[in-house]
């Protein structure tokens, strides 16, 4: 008989223990579905403030310069300053691109560096490597095509709608 009680004590207790939040809940707002369940006005109204202060003003063309590219025989290499607009220290992880002489993909660009550290607001630097096929581009452009970052813990990966350059402007990009 002692065996039988505590089995239903504790079926009960994790009954209790998995609604009774949800009871406090409901009776704290009043018994208001929808207020216990959807965030209030003030609430979303705050989360997009402490958003819009990490990434401010977002990305921009003066987000990203790159300096003129050094082409070797079948490598090309261009120094990259990533000037951020997010109010946060972020670590890119990953940027990535394809080469394009014209209308012609002739190969693909990365990132060199495994990762690198950029300060809230501040700039970094790092260099885009790659190889690409055929004579040596006569005005080389690149078009975006992964850029991951890490905030706070957690990463980002920030793709193109379609083919389109770093960062906004819908076409392509000199390098």
């Amino acid at each position: 008989m002692k065996e039988g009680a505590l089995k239903w004590g504790l079926r009960l207790l994790g009954l209790l223990l998995s609604i009774g939040p949800i009871i406090i809940a409901l009776g704290i707002r009043g018994w208001d579905v929808k207020a216990t369940v959807m965030p209030s006005e003030s609430e979303i109204q705050e989360v997009q403030g402490i958003v819009q202060n990490i990434f401010g003003e977002g990305f921009s063309e003066n987000t990203m310069t790159v300096e003129e590219p050094e082409i070797s025989d079948s490598s090309i290499r261009a120094t990259v300053h990533f000037n951020s607009p997010i109010g946060a220290p972020i670590t890119i992880m990953e940027f990535s691109g394809d080469i394009y002489d014209g209308d012609v993909k002739i190969g693909e660009i990365s990132m060199e560096e495994n990762e690198v550290q950029v300060p809230a607001r501040g700039t970094a630097t790092f260099h885009l490597v790659g190889s690409y096929s055929g004579p040596a581009p006569s005005r080389p452009k690149t078009y975006w095509t992964s850029f991951v970052v890490e905030v706070y813990g957690l990463e980002i990966s920030i793709k193109p709608p379609e083919q389109g350059p770093f960062p906004t402007d819908g076409g392509e990009h000199e390098i």
